[in-house]
């Protein structure tokens, strides 16, 4: 199979290293980014006695149930035969994803009705949460008796899934690996007359708004909630500012200071609006300085132009000249 000819003429080394180092550095970024989801799930166990429900016995109760003992007892339940890892017990405050799993999670949840909750997470599935959970509560239940302990129905499932890393599933792994494919054929496959300055400056300002809508595409900006629409709204609002600002930067300077002098500021969270009042300045500076380096490459072409044309007009006239 023979390579198109447009292809063929870009078969150059300088093209070729730098295509395979995007791609690889895509590939790179790709496999330290991705992280299995986690799931979890709970359940809780109620003091039946009275007598116990003080601050001092649910304490006594948390540690017996968070014991290395008692988590190697629950350990042995058939429900919990397919476990890749002892289970261990996790500080309340440490971040789900940095430590090892299965993991389990004791805490008390109400001291008046003395109540605790054993939650847990898994790397497997729901189901074997669930089984955790409902392993290590019955085995502190048939530990103290069924006649001081028991364990409350929930009432509202707990099973949920963590996606605790930039790229947590198949999908977003593959959508990535072909974004990196894309760049690197974009590098192979571009003419190199689009690598001119005035392209690059507005490639340049627009990035940050295609990144943004790009990893709100993918779910990367679950970290904002419900704002992460207002994040991408700025960042495409911005670009257009800064867009402006090339054409027109002394015009969109005055802008600039409008906002920064009359915008409202808000302390306690935020919306594209006030998002994009507090970088406007920033755009501004961007897309001046883009257009200011785009127009200096264009000043520096119609020279170069003039050269040719005279250079192939005394080439033309020596050859008309010839026998």
């Amino acid at each position: 199979m023979r390579l198109p000819r447009f292809v063929f003429r870009r078969l150059t080394a300088p093209r070729i290293a730098l295509s395979v180092l995007i791609l690889a550095a895509s590939l790179a970024v790709i496999a330290t980014s991705y992280r299995a989801p986690l799931y979890g799930d709970g359940a809780t166990i109620v003091v039946l006695d009275v007598g116990e429900r003080t601050p001092e016995g649910m304490a006594l109760h948390e540690r017996r149930l968070a014991s290395t003992e008692h988590l190697r007892r629950a350990t042995a339940d058939p429900r919990l035969a397919g476990l890749a890892r002892p289970l261990r017990a996790g500080d309340p405050w440490e971040a789900i994803g940095s430590v090892p799993v299965p993991t389990v999670y004791v805490s008390v949840s109400s001291v008046t009705d003395g109540t605790l909750r054993v939650d847990s997470v898994s790397e497997k599935s729901g189901e074997q949460a669930r089984s955790i959970a409902v392993a290590v509560a019955d085995a502190y239940i048939s530990d103290l008796g069924a006649d001081g302990i028991a364990r409350a129905a929930d009432s509202i499932p707990t099973a949920c899934q963590f996606q605790w890393g930039p790229i947590g599933d198949r999908r977003g792994a593959v959508e990535a690996v072909f974004l990196g494919i894309l760049a690197a054929g974009f590098v192979f496959l571009v003419p190199t007359s689009w690598f001119s300055g005035r392209r690059l400056a507005v490639a340049l300002v627009l990035s940050p708004a295609a990144a943004v809508v790009l990893l709100e595409e993918l779910g990367w900006l679950a970290f904002f909630g419900g704002e992460s629409v207002d994040v991408a709204a700025a960042a495409v609002l911005l670009s257009a500012f800064a867009l402006g600002a090339m054409r027109r930067p002394w015009v969109f300077l005055g802008l600039a200071l409008v906002i920064w002098a009359f915008a409202p500021v808000m302390h306690d969270g935020f919306t594209a609006m006030t998002l994009f009042a507090r970088a406007s300045a920033a755009a501004w500076a961007i897309g001046a300085c883009s257009g200011w380096v785009s127009r200096l490459a264009s000043r520096r072409r119609p020279a170069l132009r003039v050269e040719d044309a005279s250079r192939s007009t005394f080439h033309e006239g020596s050859s008309s000249n010839g026998p």
